[in-house]
């Protein structure tokens, strides 16, 4: 499949999925304590005054980033139409004035930003990673920053979860060179990465800050152990937060990293 043809394709999956995107999410406590923790990172080190929402999807991110830094101007940018309406649809309801929305890929969107971000593995369905980590570098401005969230290739605690459900392809199927995403009906072709591989196709960046996500806290997808778990979910997540400081920082479901582009590396 040529570039052309498989964005087509991921745009088509996302239309579908936009209809009841956020149904799904509303009441995900595991999904919202990450998004939660992504969104503080971007609080910790957002700079400057231009922001890329890189598939910013149905508009909650930069909704919620536009509100709170009304001086910044926020540019959101998907493949998906349907999700660029709904997005719209928000930032109008919310009368937010500093947001502009586009259907477009990355290197569609001309310009020059201070900040960008993407959450939830938007960079695992590019066509070309590394082609994709040269338009980021070329859209920041010198010393902007990045915070970019992958799904992991390498996660032994979902992997384990699908072999004591007897279900060995779907265990192992994430290392493969292509990844069917997480559903069985819909599949979504991308790719999974391990996190210092991806910390060497950044290598013009500076790495400020990484984090694992989901190493021993239940991924998004497993809500329903976390509902059971109660107080002692917290302490998963206290787990995950010691761990990503230890070598086995990129054995979750997520990893989020921060970088920054030096002035002197342009």
């Amino acid at each position: 499949m040529n570039k052309e043809e498989y964005y087509k394709a991921i745009a088509k999956h996302y239309n579908r999925e936009a209809e009841t995107y956020e149904e799904r999410q509303h009441n995900n406590k595991a999904l919202h304590k990450i998004r939660n923790d992504f969104r503080q990172v971007v609080i910790d080190y957002i700079c400057g005054h231009n922001v890329m929402d890189l598939g910013c999807g149905t508009g909650s991110d930069i909704c919620f980033f536009a509100a709170k830094y009304g001086e910044k101007s926020f540019t959101g940018i998907d493949l998906s139409s349907e999700m660029i309406e709904k997005a719209g649809n928000k930032a109008e309801k919310q009368k937010l004035t500093n947001i502009s929305l586009k259907v477009a890929s990355l290197a569609g969107k001309p310009g020059k930003y201070d900040f960008i971000y993407t959450f939830f593995g938007v960079l695992n369905t590019v066509h070309d990673l590394n082609e994709t980590v040269d338009q980021l570098y070329n859209h920041l401005n010198n010393n902007g920053r990045i915070v970019v969230t992958f799904v992991n290739k390498w996660y032994p605690l979902g992997m384990l979860g699908y072999i004591r459900r007897l279900k060995f392809k779907k265990a192992f199927e994430r290392l493969k060179p292509t990844w069917g995403g997480y559903s069985e009906k819909q599949p979504l072709e991308s790719k999974t990465w391990y996190g210092n591989d991806i910390i060497k196709r950044f290598k013009k960046f500076k790495l400020l800050y990484k984090r694992g996500y989901s190493i021993v806290f239940p991924a998004w997808y497993q809500d329903r152990i976390v509902q059971k778990l109660g107080g002692l979910a917290e302490k998963l997540w206290q787990m995950d937060i010691y761990l990503s400081q230890t070598p086995l920082w990129s054995w979750g479901e997520y990893v989020l990293l921060v970088f920054e582009k030096k002035a002197d590396n342009s």
